[in-house]
C-alpha cells in the first residue's frame, strides 16, 4: 500500500470529514462473519488496517486483533483511537505487510480488505492470507474489478497506485482454483459507489475547514481521487467484490 497516498494529511481529511471507516463496506460484513466464525474469541489479522476502525470493532466483540499497515500515518491513528476506547481492548496495531515472515498465524479470520490491489502479485498476497489461517479459517476479501483499457478506469489506477483491476469473470475462476471453499462472491459496486458519494458530498459541505486543515492543493488532490473512483463506476466497467473464503478444516 502507498504511503503516498495514506499519510498524515490523508488521516486529517478522513478526521475532518468524520470518515471512520477505509474500506466502503464498513461495519456490513461483522454479522455474517461472526455467524461463520468457530471460535468464542477469535484471533483476527487485518492486513491494511488504517485507521484501526475494524481492528477496534473486533475488539470489542472480544476478539485478541493485530492490525497491520505499511503507513506510519494510518498506525499513529489507530493507536490513538484505541487509546480514545474506554473498553482495554486486546488489540495490537504494528507497521508491517501481510508478506513480513515475523507474522504468524494460525487465525481464526483474516481481513484482507481494498489491499491486495496495492500488491506487486495478488495470487501470492491470496496464498499468502490463506496460509495464515487455521483450519476451518475465515478469509474476508474485498477488492476492485473492471475492465483495464477504458480510460476512466486506468485513471482510477493512476490516481491510486493500484494495479489494473481483474474482470469480475477472472476474480470468479481465480477463486474457485484456491485451496478454500468460496462461501460467498457478492459485487458490492453499488455500496462503494454511495460510499465516495457521500464522501464527496460531505467534502464539499465541510471544503473550507478541509483547506484551512491541510491547504488547497492536498485537498483537490483528493477530491481528484475520489471523483476518479465515480467516473470510472459509472462507465460499468469498474466495480468492487467481497467474497467469503473458509480453509478446509
Amino acid at each position: 500500500m502507498s504511503q503516498d497516498l495514506y499519510n498524515e494529511t490523508h488521516v486529517i481529511i478522513c478526521r475532518v470529514l468524520g470518515r471512520q471507516h477505509n474500506n466502503p463496506l464498513e461495519d456490513t460484513p461483522w454479522p455474517l462473519l461472526e455467524r461463520l466464525i468457530r471460535s468464542d474469541r477469535p484471533q483476527v489479522l487485518d492486513v491494511g488496517c488504517g485507521r484501526g476502525a475494524s481492528s477496534l470493532a473486533w475488539g470489542r466483540r472480544g476478539a485478541r486483533v493485530i492490525g497491520i499497515d505499511p503507513s506510519e500515518a494510518m498506525i499513529a491513528e489507530a493507536r490513538r483511537r484505541q487509546e480514545a476506547d474506554p473498553q482495554g481492548l486486546d488489540v495490537t496495531f504494528r507497521i508491517g505487510q501481510m508478506e513480513d515472515p515475523s507474522l504468524q498465524g494460525p487465525f481464526d479470520l483474516i481481513l484482507v480488505h481494498d489491499v491486495l490491489c496495492y500488491a506487486p502479485d495478488r495470487l501470492a498476497g491470496l496464498s499468502r492470507a490463506l496460509g495464515l489461517l487455521g483450519p476451518g479459517g475465515i478469509l474476508s476479501l474485498t477488492d476492485y474489478h473492471g475492465n483495464p483499457g477504458i480510460p476512466a478506469v486506468d485513471a482510477v489506477s493512476r490516481a491510486w497506485g493500484i494495479g489494473d483491476p481483474w474482470p469480475l469473470f477472472r476474480w470468479e475462476a481465480v477463486l474457485e482454483d484456491l485451496e478454500a471453499r468460496v462461501l460467498m462472491l457478492s459485487d458490492t459496486t453499488w455500496r462503494y459507489r454511495a460510499h465516495w458519494s457521500a464522501l464527496i458530498d460531505r467534502l464539499e459541505a465541510r471544503r473550507a475547514e478541509v483547506e484551512n486543515q491541510v491547504g488547497r492543493p492536498a485537498l483537490e488532490a483528493f477530491a481528484a481521487q475520489a471523483k476518479a473512483i465515480l467516473g470510472a463506476v459509472d462507465t460499468g466497467g469498474f466495480g468492487h467484490l467481497w467474497a467469503v473464503l473458509e480453509r478446509a478444516p
